[in-house]
């Protein structure tokens, strides 16, 4: 059922529409990656459960991989039914997205990626699942070993 459908009978938050996920998660997405913007609190501020990467996020914006990302290029959004999140391990409503992490060339770093964002607090944010499946990559990139904090 269209989550449209789902909040005009009640059973999601209002503000749970295609429409208002595919215009607030790529902003959510464009601001955590821009990675030439070293402000660790404005990337927490758009992930889910961000102050406890605070110090996983603080390590991927030293890293010298972190200079090549501009941004990110959502190409799509698509809600997902409560089903579907559960087996997504993400919390619903949430919403499947592609995207591209550009480098600062405009060339896309990591094409046709998939990630997550979900609703919480009346904000789409990115997943935090998404984000740590991304520096446990930077992880496996740099030799470290472990789990980044946080995740």
């Amino acid at each position: 059922m269209p989550a449209a459908l789902l909040a005009a009978c009640g059973a999601g938050p209002p503000a749970v529409t295609a429409a208002a996920a595919r215009s607030a998660v790529p902003r959510a997405y464009r601001t955590l990656f821009n990675l030439s913007d070293k402000s660790v609190t404005a990337k927490l501020d758009v992930v889910e459960d961000g102050q406890t990467l605070r110090r996983a996020m603080a390590e991927a914006l030293a890293s010298p991989l972190a200079a090549a990302a501009a941004g990110a290029a959502v190409h799509q959004v698509t809600l997902l039914g409560r089903p579907a999140c559960q087996n997504a391990l993400e919390p619903w409503p949430c919403a499947r997205v592609v995207y591209d992490i550009v480098a600062t060339n405009g060339s896309a770093l990591e094409a046709n990626s998939a990630g997550y964002a979900v609703y919480v607090g009346g904000r789409w944010l990115v997943a935090k699942n998404t984000v740590c499946g991304l520096f446990e990559l930077l992880y496996t990139t740099e030799n470290k070993s472990g789990t980044p904090p946080g995740c």
